[in-house]
């Protein structure tokens, strides 16, 4: 089952990783989505303008069909993949079965989303 939440995030970013956290991804200009293997960072819609609908849960359950944005593999050591914010704010969390999962990422912008999917698996 997926979860979703509508924020205002700072900076236009959100992050997921570990729920203790992850070595966070150097921003690349004109970048969407920057990782490392502990945590992946994602442009949102710009907080001023509006929300951002963020939606996680998994990549077979969320998966539309279009190429993501990002597909790779995200560490998650002691279990709880975390969306959280800037601010260090956890905005979702999923249980994670094994160390590392696959994650995929799609949005419906190509530089201002205002919905982003985050598939895991």
């Amino acid at each position: 089952m997926s979860q979703v939440a509508r924020i205002h995030p700072a900076n236009s970013l959100v992050f997921v990783s570990d729920e203790n956290g992850g070595e966070t991804p150097t921003p690349i200009r004109g970048g969407m989505v920057w990782s490392t293997p502990s945590c992946v960072a994602i442009v949102c819609y710009p907080e001023q303008e509006g929300p951002t609908e963020v939606v996680l849960g998994q990549g077979a359950e969320l998966d539309p069909g279009d190429q993501p944005l990002f597909d790779g593999h995200l560490e998650v050591p002691n279990g709880v993949l975390v969306v959280s914010t800037v601010d260090g704010e956890t905005v979702l969390q999923l249980k994670a079965q094994v160390p590392v999962v696959r994650l995929r990422v799609w949005t419906n912008h190509f530089r201002w989303p205002d919905k982003v999917t985050i598939g895991v698996g």
